[in-house]
């Protein structure tokens, strides 16, 4: 969690994607984070975070698995988990807010279904580009059976890989 602090572009590498999310939650509570949530719908890791007593008043959820068409003031819901082009200008805006400062990309592997290696792997390319064009900090979420193969330069350009 350290190397969180220190790094801008992290990659964690871990077996369950939702501890991971938590272990962070826990430990930025109730900084502004940013949750690209590619894994659970928006309303299941609200539940979760809040029965775990974490303040997510100055977080954002952008859900690309419910494909609702309403937004709240916590949650973006986007087409779907393919639909990168909408993710990335989202995540854009919540660079540009003041309001968030760590991003959080749950996960790699989760996109890898929906989406191509290569497609996947440029995408990520311009989003680690987009956040250290900022101050910002992030989180990208590998399991550990997708970090071989394909997916294997993705750490190359990361700062930190943090195997939890």
């Amino acid at each position: 969690k350290r190397n969180i602090v220190r790094s801008s572009i992290n990659i964690v590498v871990k077996e369950n994607s939702n501890k991971a999310v938590l272990d962070i939650y826990t430990f930025f509570s109730g900084k502004g984070i940013g949750l690209v949530e590619a894994s659970n719908p928006a309303e299941f890791m609200l539940k979760k975070l809040k029965s775990n007593n974490i303040n997510v008043s100055k977080n954002i959820i952008i859900d690309c698995i419910s494909m609702k068409k309403q937004e709240s003031e916590q949650v973006v819901y986007i087409q779907g988990p393919s639909a990168l082009t909408d993710l990335s200008l989202v995540i854009s805006s919540l660079l540009k807010s003041k309001e968030v400062n760590l991003i959080i990309l749950d996960s790699i592997s989760s996109l890898l279904i929906h989406n191509t290696d290569i497609i996947l792997i440029r995408f990520l390319h311009d989003l680690v580009q987009k956040i250290r064009n900022t101050q910002k900090k992030s989180v990208l979420i590998i399991l550990e059976k997708d970090k071989k193969g394909s997916l294997a330069s993705i750490p190359l350009f990361c700062d930190a890989v943090i195997e939890a």
